[in-house]
């Protein structure tokens, strides 16, 4: 359970791009479990912030809260000083990359990463152009053709960031992005996510 403010570990807060996020007293149970009681916490404008803990803490659930994909039985959430505690995952303009890929197996790489601004009216050739701007950004610009079975895992986990970051999110969430990879893959892909933090 996390309780009051968790163990984070912060990157830096080198670019200030981005925008306040506020978890203030959020609270969660699932029947009798308590997977959050009472978080509060703040993270500054482009600051990298890791939760940790042990499984079954509540780290995946305030980033779901977070995201709007669950409701908090109390608290609130603010992203850039607005109030989006009671407003749809579609609208907070969060992305989110999950430990499972999530991939959509029927899409080339470049339609899983244009699929957020497919679902947000974008234009078909807006669509195409900045999928291609966000699969070169990732190193995937030679396999925009490519569904998710010829992909390595590396590579599928850079189109789900990819996927993430093409609708221009004000917020990314990470959970456990790189569990399913082998250490030199989770290197590097560690390095590439900073690296894109830094650029976007």
């Amino acid at each position: 359970m996390i309780s009051s403010r968790p163990a984070a570990v912060t990157a830096g807060t080198a670019a200030r791009a981005g925008v306040e996020v506020r978890l203030e007293d959020l609270r969660r149970r699932y029947g009798p479990v308590v997977a959050l009681d009472g978080l509060s916490l703040t993270l500054a404008p482009g600051e990298l912030v890791a939760l940790l803990g042990p499984s079954g803490c509540g780290k995946t659930t305030a980033l779901r809260l977070l995201a709007g994909l669950e409701e908090a039985d109390q608290g609130r959430v603010l992203i850039g000083g607005k109030d989006v505690t009671n407003i749809s995952a579609n609208r907070r303009d969060v992305g989110m990359v999950f430990q499972a890929y999530s991939l959509f197996p029927h899409m080339t790489a470049a339609e899983n990463v244009a699929f957020g601004l497919q679902m947000r009216k974008v234009a078909t050739n807006e669509r195409r152009r900045r999928a291609a701007e966000i699969l070169d950004l990732v190193g995937l610009s030679g396999f925009a053709n490519r569904f998710a079975h010829q992909l390595s895992g590396g590579q599928q986990q850079r189109v789900a960031l990819a996927r993430a970051l093409a609708i221009r999110p004000k917020v990314l969430l990470l959970d456990e992005p790189l569990s399913a990879l082998d250490a030199k893959v989770r290197g590097r892909l560690r390095d590439e996510i900073r690296r894109v933090q830094l650029e976007v």
